[in-house]
């Protein structure tokens, strides 16, 4: 039925769609486990043009402008997917919709000077600004259509005074990959690619060639530096406070979204809290993970987490891409701790806290994680106590924040929130680390 569907489709649809005749591969959306693997392998910066070639719905440009700010375009030759790329980059505001360009073309009839010159058959507007990176997720059958050209390209984007480009393949790697109408025993790597396999970044099918002329020991031995995160060089990491990061429109529309996934009252006792408690101290696996959430059911100190797979974030993109950048906007100037790595988010929370609620352990830290991010949600006089503390050498630091203000913090940094005395905080929260997804709680 689904091989019927799809013939259907490509006899009605036109020329201009993934199962058409331009087409050289179906759509195949890429995994959100992938992604991170994706940049860290491109060393993807705030200064660098990437190109999806074959961008599908645009969630790996998305991501991309997001978390960098860099400049991204999307080349797709199926128009229903540039529908979607637009309508996802305008989803996440302007900064991010400003970032990206979205152009319908038939790869196959790019010219070789492409990555350089950013020309595109029929298109009147100004070129494209220069790639520095290109991302192609194809079959084997598409990359070995494509090799040829791609070859000359790449040797183009050097040989008429760039810096050159980095190419980056998904599941299949330029130097073995197979068209199947050639068999099991046809020939591969006739361009002479020399390719990257990264240990952690091949286990994802995430493949580099790197820049036209660069050598393979020239690209790994020029991998960023990463800083070895101790609780001592934590404890001595100044926090950045970031003033009006979430407008009152922001704040509006995580009010309402919480309203609607979240209960009319939180149905936690003190039993809860000693069955909670024991678990998280004595429990393992399920057991930890369903006394974790207990604790955070509980009126004094409930915890929303928005990350949940269960939950459709989509009301939510627009404030998810506000604190990315600027977590790694904060981390490029100060710390230099997520360049080259295989960054998720962790956790992405709300927290509500009444009356008996705090993070008072003075040895509390986000064990594991490298960037934590604290937004203040409500009015700084909605509360008394509720103050955000962060250790810094010898000496608890306080952060007076107003509505809409954020902290940014190396998460192994000791922190706690002071004891509410009355009112109401609420705050939103996001941890990023190397772990992977995360579907549940922390």
């Amino acid at each position: 039925q689904y091989v019927l569907s799809s013939a259907v489709v490509a006899e009605t649809a036109g020329e201009w769609n993934s199962r058409g005749p331009r087409s050289v591969s179906p759509f195949s959306p890429c995994a959100a486990g992938r992604i991170p693997h994706i940049f860290a392998a491109a060393r993807l910066s705030e200064d660098d043009v990437l190109y999806d070639l074959g961008c599908g719905d645009g969630r790996v440009l998305h991501e991309a402008a997001s978390r960098f700010g860099c400049r991204c375009v999307g080349i797709e030759v199926d128009e229903a997917c540039l529908v979607a790329c637009r309508e996802g980059a305008a989803a996440l505001g302007p900064e991010v919709e400003a970032l990206c360009s979205w152009e319908l073309a038939d790869i196959t009839q790019l010219s070789d000077s492409f990555f350089f010159t950013g020309e595109l058959p029929g298109r009147e507007a100004e070129p494209l600004p220069a790639a520095s990176v290109v991302m192609i997720f194809i079959t084997g059958h598409g990359l070995v259509a494509l090799a040829d050209w791609l070859h000359r390209a790449w040797r183009g984007a050097v040989a008429q005074g760039g810096q050159g480009v980095r190419i980056l393949t998904c599941v299949e790697a330029l130097d073995t990959a197979v068209d199947y109408n050639d068999g099991v025993f046809a020939e591969t790597n006739r361009q002479g690619w020399e390719v990257y396999r990264d240990p952690v970044h091949a286990k994802y099918g995430v493949f580099l060639v790197p820049p036209c002329g660069c050598t393979l020991e020239q690209w790994r031995s020029s991998a960023p530096q990463q800083i070895a995160m101790s609780r001592e060089w934590a404890s001595t990491a100044e926090p950045v406070v970031l003033r009006g990061l979430l407008t009152s429109d922001d704040i509006v529309t995580i009010g309402a979204f919480i309203d609607s996934v979240a209960p009319a009252e939180p149905q936690g006792s003190a039993d809860d809290a000693e069955s909670a408690i024991a678990g998280v101290l004595f429990g393992s696996g399920d057991e930890w993970v369903n006394a974790e959430d207990a604790v955070h059911s509980l009126r004094e100190h409930r915890v929303t987490h928005l990350h949940r797979e269960s939950l459709d974030q989509k009301p939510l993109r627009r404030i998810r891409a506000k604190l990315l950048r600027a977590m790694y906007k904060a981390d490029a100037f100060h710390w230099n701790l997520l360049r080259g790595r295989s960054v998720f988010i962790r956790s992405f929370e709300h927290h509500s806290y009444e009356p008996g609620g705090s993070v008072a352990d003075p040895e509390h830290r986000d064990d594991g994680s490298f960037l934590t991010i604290s937004v203040l949600l409500g009015r700084s006089g909605d509360c008394e106590g509720g103050i955000l503390q962060t250790w810094t050498s010898e000496a608890w630091q306080s952060h007076e924040v107003a509505q809409g203000d954020g902290v940014i913090f190396v998460s192994e940094k000791r922190h706690n929130v002071t004891p509410i005395t009355a009112g109401k905080r609420q705050s939103l929260v996001m941890e990023l680390w190397e772990g992977g997804v995360t579907r549940h709680n922390r």
